[in-house]
């Protein structure tokens, strides 16, 4: 808004922006969810707080969806609370990642590791040095924060992220994140975070008083133009170097993203390529009539919808489906979004970029 005319690129609801909310212009979680409430309070949502869905049964027929959602109270609900299940013609799954955190799967002794997102604060998490594994947003924003509190940390990671660029914001470090972490290498106060690209952990075990941390290196080729050396028995010498070992007084630092709401809750309700839900040109479920999905694991023709800007676009796509089908005129809706390019429907523009 104002001068330019621009959208704040955190606001989920056009005319309002959280940075003007806040008077900052990087919010943290604290005032990012006053700014939530605010609008849902202006908007006046129905919201039914201390609720965790534990599933989701589809009930209707072809062209007539409905739905039964199981429901109990959360841990922080009160002790006497007791909830109804919710019957609906139809279910926009919202519940996004980070209450879903991955911690098994990835490689052995995956249990042994404290997940970044259980951190509470990184200034009173005990030990005196750390190895975070993973990089990209959660790897280094964990990096710097506890090389903020001068405390040495070693940063294992697939790719050397904090060298990468992409033409897709998703495929690089945010700026904001690029900039905390040059500060941090320049700052003489500080230990230089030890960052490892091209690392795949493939074991984390615990030895008397120390957590050991296996690690394959991937060999770096001196020239595309040199031929690749080939050992005895056939296998590319290039391809992996010896595995090395990263010891820590405490659990490494877990910073290998999400399973995510959808795959932990609702993944039989889902058709999956990959790790990628299919889903309509609408974010419908191309398996279960009604149910539609918003937030970052939204994914289309390669795309990858996983910043607040980039899937509140797709918001009123869905919002417009479902009003269509209850015989609500969308027409001035439509208009109206698509004037503040909140209602992206053609991907051609971002294909050229």
């Amino acid at each position: 808004a104002g001068w330019t005319g621009s959208f704040d690129l955190n606001s989920i609801a056009s005319g309002t922006s959280p940075a003007t909310f806040v008077l900052e212009e990087h919010p943290t979680g604290e005032q990012y969810a006053n700014y939530l409430e605010t609008v849902a309070n202006d908007i006046q949502l129905p919201i039914q707080f201390c609720t965790d869905v534990t599933q989701i049964c589809p009930l209707g027929v072809p062209g007539h969806p409905r739905f039964n959602v199981h429901v109990k109270p959360s841990q922080v609900s009160p002790a006497s609370a007791t909830l109804a299940s919710v019957h609906c013609k139809f279910v926009i799954w919202a519940a996004g990642e980070f209450q879903y955190p991955k911690q098994s799967g990835g490689f052995q002794g995956m249990e042994l590791c404290r997940h970044n997102s259980t951190v509470q604060s990184w200034a009173e998490l005990p030990g005196d040095e750390f190895v975070v594994i993973g990089g990209y947003e959660s790897g280094i924003d964990a990096a710097v924060h506890l090389a903020r509190t001068k405390r040495p940390v070693t940063v294992l990671a697939s790719s050397p992220c904090w060298e990468e660029s992409s033409d897709d914001p998703s495929g690089e470090l945010a700026p904001y994140t690029r900039a905390r972490l040059k500060d941090v290498m320049g700052d003489a106060s500080l230990p230089k975070p030890e960052l490892n690209g091209g690392f795949t952990v493939t074991k984390v075990s615990k030895a008397d008083a120390s957590y050991l941390i296996y690690a394959n290196e991937r060999a770096k080729i001196e020239s595309v133009e040199q031929p690749l050396a080939v050992s005895a028995d056939g296998a590319d010498e290039h391809a992996e170097a010896e595995p090395r070992v990263f010891s820590s007084a405490v659990p490494p630092i877990l910073c290998v993203g999400f399973q995510g709401s959808v795959a932990a809750v609702v993944r039989d309700l889902f058709n999956w390529e990959g790790n990628a839900t299919l889903l309509t040109d609408q974010d419908e479920s191309t398996r279960t009539e009604g149910l539609f999905l918003v937030g970052p694991t939204v994914s289309h023709e390669g795309l990858i919808f996983c910043f607040v800007y980039k899937f509140r676009q797709r918001f009123a796509v869905v919002a417009e489906s479902v009003a269509r089908r209850l015989n609500k005129d969308t027409r001035q809706g439509i208009t109206t979004c698509r004037s503040d390019d909140m209602f992206l429907d053609d991907f051609t523009a971002i294909h050229a970029c």
